[in-house]
């Protein structure tokens, strides 16, 4: 996930949190370049191309997948969370996120073999 101007994670439930993690979500929140202290999801805009992206489409924060695609993006962080039980759905994740790995499997709370 993506974001300019402030951190994303806030706006977020504790539960897409969770399902976030659980599909390996990393965070990062583009600055400009000089910006200090830096948090711990910030990366400095060195080219201004995210920042600048951001400005002209008027988005706040973006899902990009694995392959670079955008997912979705919210003009405001607090329609982020929208974006986020889309992609949990899409994903045909459950509603609770007991297990790490049932987004991915559809299984909830059972390990193979028995544990």
């Amino acid at each position: 996930m993506i974001a300019a101007t402030a951190d994303p994670r806030p706006a977020l439930t504790q539960r897409q949190l969770a399902f976030l993690d659980a599909v390996g979500t990393s965070f990062v929140r583009f600055v400009e370049p000089g910006t200090a202290p830096l948090g711990d999801i910030d990366t400095e805009d060195i080219d201004h191309v995210y920042l600048r992206h951001f400005a002209e489409t008027g988005h706040a924060a973006a899902v990009v997948r694995p392959d670079h695609y955008v997912f979705g993006a919210a003009t405001q962080l607090a329609d982020l969370g929208a974006v986020v039980d889309d992609l949990r759905r899409r994903l045909g994740a459950p509603q609770a996120v007991s297990d790490p790995l049932a987004p991915l499997t559809g299984r909830t709370g059972t390990r193979a073999g028995g544990a």
